[in-house]
């Protein structure tokens, strides 16, 4: 009441014909005795307040917000549940990411997930997406299992264009790089596109760049998504079709070694869609041995067909670089014990640089003449050698003879010596 009486005060002191100054003195003491009113009034319900906590005091003091209650045990737990994949975004992307604002990265997420049930026999879980003020606008980061698998930028409204080789010219842009490939690019505006494309530039657009990065990730680190429980739940629906090879299998292997033998598979990009086949080979090696390095192996050779299918071109012809007698002697004398009881590896560090220094020449040769690079080695070193070079070429696949279909064409692009 007081400040409504200091303001209808107040208007009385701008009418014409009535004095100016006393009305405005009245309407500024009522102001001052509201607020006062008023302060004392929040000082007692504070007082109040301090009584019903048991006279224990906010932090903080006039002025500022009182502290949070102390977290109950359950939300402390909550605290300890970690995604199995997750996208931080800066607040520019966010854009691309809301229906609302013509975002289309969601239903991208969501053909990306079909399309890794479909080549790799892969279910990825739900993708948890949420900003983060902490990093850049125009940043994101990928993490699986809470641990960082890949960080870019995007520029909502740019194109990316990559050099692929094919372009002489360079195109005026925001220097960047490719975050799925590395490879050198430029973020060019809308209007630069045509320019680009004419000239032999790749040019993707913003969503494309996130959904081809995304891809990678899951496909480099997709084997961490398999758990026991996604491994329980694979068993159990091979059972209701096939139970007999499911309980034979497990009566030899636990999920503990199912589980590693399928990240094992999973790691070097071969599918586990035909669960069947694959817990086949396991229920009858299973029997011989535990060993997963020996079980995983047993298994690549009982999807040939597939793997062959997987490797070959449309003309069907698997290329390959070979791996020289030379070094699969000396892979060999470096072994101590086999696959069935344990191995242990050691070869020269000198040899090891040695032998990556000449796979990646293969290898890069193979890209440049359009081929996906491929090693072909024999059987019994084929886990040693993959082992070595995963680390620097990660994307190289190395192949047995015993895992190529007999009917399939090869052809040899060159030795590695």
């Amino acid at each position: 009441p007081l400040f409504i009486g200091s303001i209808l005060l107040f208007s009385l002191a701008i009418v014409p014909g009535l004095p100016t100054v006393p009305f405005l003195l009245l309407a500024s003491f009522l102001c001052l005795m509201g607020y006062w009113v008023y302060r004392e009034g929040k000082i007692q319900e504070a007082l109040e307040d301090s009584k019903k906590d048991g006279g224990r005091p906010h932090a903080g003091g006039e002025g500022q917000p009182s502290a949070p209650p102390p977290a109950s045990p359950e939300d402390v737990m909550r605290l300890l549940t970690v995604d199995p994949m997750e996208a931080e975004i800066g607040y520019a992307v966010i854009p691309l990411v809301d229906p609302a604002q013509g975002g289309d990265m969601l239903d991208r997420i969501g053909t990306i997930r079909k399309q890794m049930a479909m080549e790799l026999g892969l279910i990825v879980p739900p993708i948890r997406i949420r900003d983060n003020i902490q990093i850049k606008p125009t940043e994101y980061i990928l993490r699986v299992r809470g641990a960082e698998a890949g960080r870019g930028e995007l520029l909502p409204d740019h194109y990316l264009a990559m050099n692929t080789g094919s372009a002489e010219e360079e195109m005026v842009g925001i220097p960047t790089t490719e975050p799925a490939f590395g490879l050198p690019a430029v973020w060019i505006a809308p209007e630069m596109r045509e320019k680009a494309e004419s000239l032999g530039y790749t040019v993707v657009d913003a969503p494309s760049v996130f959904a081809t990065h995304l891809s990678e990730v899951i496909k480099r680190f997709g084997a961490d998504l398999i758990t026991r429980q996604e491994v329980q739940k694979l068993t159990d629906m091979v059972k209701e079709g096939a139970p007999a090879v499911v309980d034979e299998m497990l009566s030899v292997l636990s999920l503990g070694e199912i589980q590693k033998v399928l990240q094992n598979l999973v790691k070097e990009q071969i599918p586990i869609r035909d669960l069947v086949s694959i817990f086949e080979s396991l229920a009858d090696n299973g029997k011989i041995s535990r060993s997963v390095d020996f079980l995983t192996e047993r298994v690549r050779e009982s999807l040939t067909r597939l793997i062959t299918l997987k490797v070959q071109d449309e003309e069907g012809i698997v290329t390959v670089a070979a791996l020289s007698p030379n070094w699969e002697s000396k892979i060999k004398a470096a072994i101590e014990g086999d696959l069935l009881q344990g191995w242990q590896f050691s070869l020269e560090p000198k040899e090891v640089q040695q032998l990556i220094g000449a796979v990646s020449r293969a290898a890069e040769e193979m890209t440049m003449q359009g081929h996906q690079p491929v090693l072909l080695v024999h059987p019994d070193v084929r886990l040693v050698v993959r082992r070595i070079l995963e680390g620097s070429l990660p994307s190289l696949i190395v192949l047995s003879y015993n895992e190529i279909s007999q009917s399939a064409q090869l052809k040899s692009v060159g030795m590695v010596e």
